[in-house]
């Protein structure tokens, strides 16, 4: 099997999409279709490819994903942080690959997250809130509204997620460090250029083409207008093609029938801060593991 050149492995909702894109554009790099193939998933986690993952390939195996496998082959399934196999699949074939990690404050990620699922995605029920998920997952309740929802596994593990270090560890034992690319979303946001010719020289390709880039975000958190019909034009996409067609049909509905969500609602604020105190051991414990200074999480 052919190894994948560069993958962003995580974090969900740290700016990847963007990040891919960005990359997929470059000259000399092929990304994936989709972005995220899943293809390198535990053997027993629901959201590994069934069609073609690593243990049962299809016909046309891992590269069916790349339109130009020649070029640097390019994919982002951000869920292989939180994986126990991936990294030493990887090592089995040659640790070849660049592995980029994108890591959000992480309170700012569960609620991006917990945003995203239930208004892009439509997973579950609008009513409810915020604070009322968090004191579900944190005390190990039942919500059957969240527990029947498609993305329940996500769910109920995504507060865990945000403890970074205690994944990246596991894939600092099993694969080269080297080979592993840290990104602070924050700094990727604020300071687009400098972050990408960085990232650049670690992959091994000329950062110049960033330096006049027009750095466009992908994949941002909305309110949807009309969730009902949101709900069932998300049941035809799955069945679509992607192109360029596609592409245009959904920036045209996205602009019609969405809006910007509001960065936190007021009732919002509170929980986040208890939440953000929540992660403050595990920031500590991923700053002195990386050795790194992640004060900029506290502002």
């Amino acid at each position: 099997m052919i190894p994948p050149d560069v993958i962003i492995g995580g974090a969900p909702k740290c700016g990847t999409s963007s990040l891919f894109n960005w990359l997929a554009e470059y000259p000399d790099i092929c990304g994936a279709s989709p972005k995220e193939t899943f293809f390198f998933m535990d053997r027993d986690h629901p959201l590994k490819n069934k069609a073609n993952n690593y243990y049962q390939p299809s016909s046309g195996g891992y590269l069916s994903f790349y339109q130009s496998p020649d070029k640097l082959k390019l994919e982002g399934t951000t869920h292989y942080l939180y994986q126990k196999n991936t990294p030493q699949i990887l090592s089995a074939h040659g640790q070849n690959t660049k592995v980029i990690f994108v890591l959000r404050e992480p309170s700012s990620r569960v609620y991006s997250s917990f945003n995203y699922t239930r208004n892009n995605l439509a997973a579950f029920s609008s009513n409810i809130r915020f604070q009322e998920y968090v004191n579900v997952v944190l005390n190990d309740e039942p919500l059957k509204e969240l527990d029947k929802s498609r993305s329940a596994y996500v769910l109920r593990r995504d507060i865990n997620y945000g403890k970074y270090v205690e994944y990246l560890s596991h894939w600092y034992e099993y694969y080269d460090r080297n080979k592993i690319k840290i990104i602070l979303y924050e700094e990727l946001r604020d300071q687009p250029v400098d972050i990408m010719n960085d990232l650049c020289a670690f992959i091994g390709i000329d950062g110049s083409f960033f330096s006049s880039y027009d750095f466009v975000k992908r994949n941002q958190t909305v309110t949807v207008l009309n969730r009902y019909l949101h709900g069932k034009l998300r049941g035809v996409n799955r069945i679509l093609p992607e192109n360029k067609t596609t592409a245009i049909l959904k920036k045209f509905y996205f602009g019609l029938m969405t809006s910007r969500s509001r960065k936190v609602e007021r009732n919002d604020e509170q929980v986040l801060a208890d939440l953000k105190k929540y992660y403050r051991t595990y920031n500590e414990k991923l700053s002195l593991f990386l050795d790194r200074n992640l004060s900029i999480w506290n502002t």
